[in-house]
């Protein structure tokens, strides 16, 4: 079933981002294009972006809202975990793929992707961000270090979404470990 906001200009938003192969559904668009409203963010940092669908959505949703804003897109770009795991581990290139998303949906010159873990990519990180979303790898060890490296670097107010809590236990328990 849809679900709908009642903000009219998200109708435009999750069109865009709805034709993006990936997983973020409309239920997470929703709640996350609510806190963008209310919290107009400079700049979202994305750990996990595959093949840009979450990608396109926070960067349309910039635009919508008419916030100067930017979108940092952090991923290896290796494969997802599931698509991994039935290759025996294989990497998978997604990056060509990503960049094809984003431009097809013309949001390109709103995101600087970093083409890096998001532990290698917090070493160098000094800019200040207010929204924060946790997509990585769905493992224990990789959600805590997302959580431990990245939330301190939240402005004070920020916001951290960590995604896919409710589909693996690994997930939540990471998130339930974090000091």
């Amino acid at each position: 079933s849809k679900v709908r906001d009642d903000d009219s200009r998200f109708d435009a938003v999750w069109s865009l981002a709805n034709g993006v192969p990936g997983w973020f559904d409309e239920i997470n668009a929703v709640a996350c294009f609510k806190v963008l409203a209310e919290l107009k963010p400079r700049r979202i940092v994305e750990i996990g972006s595959y093949m840009g669908r979450s990608t396109v959505f926070f960067a349309a949703s910039l635009q919508a809202l008419g916030t100067k804003g930017r979108v940092t897109a952090i991923d290896p770009h290796t494969g997802d975990r599931q698509q991994r795991e039935g290759f025996n581990g294989l990497e998978i290139p997604t990056y060509d793929m990503f960049r094809t998303q984003i431009q097809l949906a013309g949001v390109e010159q709103l995101i600087d992707p970093i083409v890096a873990t998001s532990s290698e990519a917090v070493k160098e990180w000094t800019e200040p961000f207010e929204f924060l979303y946790v997509d990585g790898w769905h493992g224990y060890d990789a959600v805590l270090a997302d959580g431990r490296e990245w939330v301190p670097k939240l402005v004070e107010g920020g916001v951290v979404v960590f995604d896919d809590a409710l589909r693996y236990d690994e997930v939540r328990r990471a998130i339930a470990d974090l000091d």
